[in-house]
């Protein structure tokens, strides 16, 4: 019974054979590759009783093999597309496709891989729902047979009775039988001869006739007349050699090149397979360039949001300052009012009791003792003055005897060369070298010393090139009054001309020494220590510069002013800025208004201008409105 049945569903492969011209309910357009996908298609059409016709060897020798392809497609109802990669690089399946769509027949592309639709082609199929074989199968195929049967308009049925099938089969085989006999009454009378350089499979008109050994003539028998030949690798079935030819001669032998498709394949594949290694590098280096660029905006950002939070505080510090700076001089002007309203209402009180003799009397009392005050400190100031002039005298002096001392002494007078980029000593007038170019930066002798920098360090060598300070300091400066500050380890101390820590390496920063004393920092407070190290002005100012003419400026809370070398102050601290005194006056800032103060802590010149600087040679440059010029110690324009 399932014999029978068997015959009834295959019903359209016998039909093929006998190149029947009855229409079909499907055309299936594909690549012979997929053939495996094909044959599973046209079992489940086959199972639910629906015809169909597929190029698989139904078009027998003789016949036109294009005219076959379009009367099957003009005579089915429904296009079945299989696509794939190989479908889609099929001229034959592109072909039938245009036109199954100019003849207006259903087409449902089967999609069995991710492969999209060839450019020829997209056009027609890029509207119409595909079935997505390669994401379920089973799905696939049943919607497809679903869709074709609405499509045809009618309902499923079950299989016809087994002597239905039987019926039919017989019909088959009797109509399969006499045309056999037909085919046999038709004698061959020529002979086509082919040898191919590939073994290969030979189709003629559409059906597979033989296999075609490599480098052997292969020998057909047929009628004269024009065929339609097709050769396929055996190895591989895409190469494929087809042309029409015509019979004429008893003998006809025909050469085929499959090599040379062969190699165009591999050709190909091989140019493919370059195409997607470079779009696979070209999308890897797309993708870094992105994370690439998304990570230098990330950094950016967070720079920028950095940025806006240190400004941000800045700004709260600032104002934050300004408001306890407003603070400060409400409650002083309070004060201040509060005083002079105590100071009144005194003053009414002793002017009622006293009456106006006692305040005559009392105002010349006080004008005698203020001007014997002021006759007293004149004589002191003056004698401080002369006292600082006797002993600067007597420093410049003893200076001038230890030069004059190490002039004598020194027979060589040396001066520093570059060679490449490092610099050594040479005699001056002979041009000898006397210490050889291995140091990074050398400075002039002073006192038979001179400092040098070696491989990022810094030490002091003798004019015979030894070293005098070791040079293993981060940093040195020269000699000033004997002393040199250096720093080791972010520590800051003094050596002598020996090389000998006079001063331990204790503080955060040290400026060099200047009337016998020299500015140290320790946790961001300044004071003032001696040349045996101790500590003569407290450490407690936010800042302080070197001494100068006797007098240092300093800064406590925010203000600035003088200082003595017994850390008096001389001043009030009541200045935004100060600098060191020169010719006997320093420059002074106050509500953004310079001028200049005498060693008393006198306004001598008003602070009236908007920049100052010191004075020299007893003149100095101010700038007042964008105008600059030069003034006097009397403030007198010059």
């Amino acid at each position: 019974m399932f014999a029978r049945l068997e015959k009834k569903l295959y019903l359209c492969d016998v039909k093929k054979k006998q190149n029947l011209a009855m229409a079909q309910d499907v055309f299936i357009s594909y690549s012979r590759v997929d053939k495996e996908v094909a044959d599973e298609i046209c079992s489940a059409f086959e199972q639910a009783g629906i015809s169909y016709w597929i190029d698989r060897g139904g078009i027998t020798s003789g016949q036109a093999f294009h005219a076959i392809i379009v009367k099957a497609i003009r005579e089915s109802k429904i296009t079945v597309f299989i696509s794939s990669v190989n479908s889609n690089m099929s001229d034959y399946a592109i072909k039938e496709i245009v036109i199954a769509f100019k003849r207006k027949k259903h087409i449902i592309p089967f999609c069995i891989d991710e492969e999209p639709f060839a450019d020829q082609i997209e056009f027609y199929l890029c509207d119409l729902d595909h079935l997505a074989y390669y994401l379920d199968k089973e799905f696939a195929i049943q919607k497809l047979i679903d869709d074709i049967y609405r499509l045809l308009g009618r309902e499923k049925k079950a299989v016809e009775t087994v002597a239905e099938s039987e019926v039919a089969a017989t019909e088959i085989e009797q109509e399969t039988e006499q045309e056999a006999d037909e085919n046999k009454s038709q004698i061959s009378d020529c002979l086509l001869k082919v040898r191919p350089n590939l073994t290969c499979e030979l189709w003629i008109d559409g059906e597979k006739i033989t296999i075609a050994n490599a480098n052997e003539i292969t020998k057909i028998p047929l009628n004269r007349g024009t065929f339609w030949l097709e050769f396929y690798n055996v190895e591989n079935s895409d190469d494929k050699y087809a042309r029409e030819f015509t019979v004429v001669n008893q003998e006809e032998l025909i050469l085929v090149d499959m090599e040379s498709i062969e190699k165009k394949r591999l050709e190909k594949e091989r140019l493919e397979q370059e195409r997607l290694e470079k779009e696979r590098l070209e999308k890897e280096r797309l993708e870094q360039e992105r994370l690439e660029q998304e990570r230098l905006e990330q950094e950016r950002l967070e720079q920028e949001r950095l940025e806006q939070e240190r400004l941000e505080q800045e700004r709260l510090e600032q104002e934050r300052l300004e408001q306890e700076r407003l603070e400060q001089e409400r409650l002083e002007q309070e004060r201040l009012e509060q005083e002079r309203l105590e100071q009144e209402r005194l003053e009414q009180e002793r002017l009622e009791q006293e009456r106006l003799e006692q305040e005559r009397l009392e105002q010349e009392r006080l004008e005698q003792e203020r001007l014997e005050q002021e006759r007293l400190e004149q004589e002191r100031l003056e004698q401080e003055r002369l006292e600082q002039e006797r002993l600067e005298q007597e420093r410049l002096e003893q200076e001038i005897l230890e030069q004059e001392s190490l002039l004598i002494n020194e027979n060589i007078k040396l001066e520093s060369f570059t060679l490449g980029s490092k610099q050594g000593f040479k005699d001056k007038i002979t041009g000898e070298t006397i210490i050889h170019p291995k140091y990074d930066k050398v400075y002039r002798f002073d006192k038979g010393l001179a400092l040098v920098r070696f491989d990022f360090k810094w030490g002091f060598i003798d004019q015979n090139g030894n070293e005098a300070v070791p040079i293993i300091y981060e940093y040195a400066d020269s000699f000033t009054e004997g002393l040199a500050r250096v720093k080791l380890k972010d520590k800051w101390g003094f050596v002598d001309r020996t090389g000998n820590a006079v001063i331990p390496l204790k503080y955060d920063l040290a400026q060099f020494f200047s009337d016998g004393l020299a500015c140290v920092e320790i946790n961001g407070k300044c004071g003032f220590i001696d040349k045996k190290g101790k500590e003569l002005i407290p450490i407690v100012y936010d800042v302080a510069g070197s001494f100068s003419e006797g007098l240092a400026p300093v800064k406590l809370n925010g203000k600035c002013g003088f200082i003595d070398k017994n850390g008096k102050a001389v001043t009030q601290l009541k200045y935004d800025y100060a600098e060191p005194f020169s010719k006997g006056m320093a420059a002074v800032k106050l509500d953004n208004k310079c001028g200049f103060v005498d060693k008393t802590g006198k306004e001598v010149i008003p602070l009236i201008y908007d920049l100052v600087y010191s004075f020299y040679s007893d003149r100095a440059k101010v700038e007042i409105n964008k105008e600059s010029f030069y003034i006097d110690k009397k403030g007198k324009r010059l």
